[in-house]
């Protein structure tokens, strides 16, 4: 993902583009072209009027609504009729959880199907 912001011509603001860096579309339910899609909050108290802003955006789901695409099934004997036994489960889950530690994301209990998983994260960079 590529966050940019730029300064506005008349000097009264900032506007910020936010564009894909795999050109992925997301799956899911369309949306109200007149609601906005996102707030921004200033939330850092030290900021003086003038300062570039610093924007983090995440992607977010949770884990019940992830869905893993292209699975390569190195042993087949493991799959026990297509169901997982627990402890092959939880193997699974702590390496998928392995694998967004390691890109540097936070992530909580994968056992829980409520739980929030970072999917990826970006801070803006200034646009000349």
């Amino acid at each position: 993902m590529r966050i940019a912001h730029r300064k506005l011509p008349d000097g009264g603001g900032y506007v910020f583009t936010i564009q894909s860096s795999t050109a992925g579309t997301l799956a899911g339910s369309a949306w109200d072209p007149s609601v906005p899609r996102m707030r921004l909050r200033d939330t850092k108290p030290t900021r003086k009027r003038g300062d570039p802003p610093e924007l983090t955006v995440q992607i977010r789901c949770k884990r019940e609504d992830l869905h893993i695409e292209d699975i390569v099934i190195v042993d087949a004997t493991i799959l026990n009729g297509g169901l997982l036994s627990r402890n092959k489960q939880i193997a699974v889950e702590q390496y998928i959880k392995k694998e967004i530690l390691s890109m540097g994301l936070p992530c909580g209990d994968l056992s829980d199907v409520f739980a929030t998983v970072i999917l990826a994260d970006a801070v803006s960079v200034e646009e000349h």
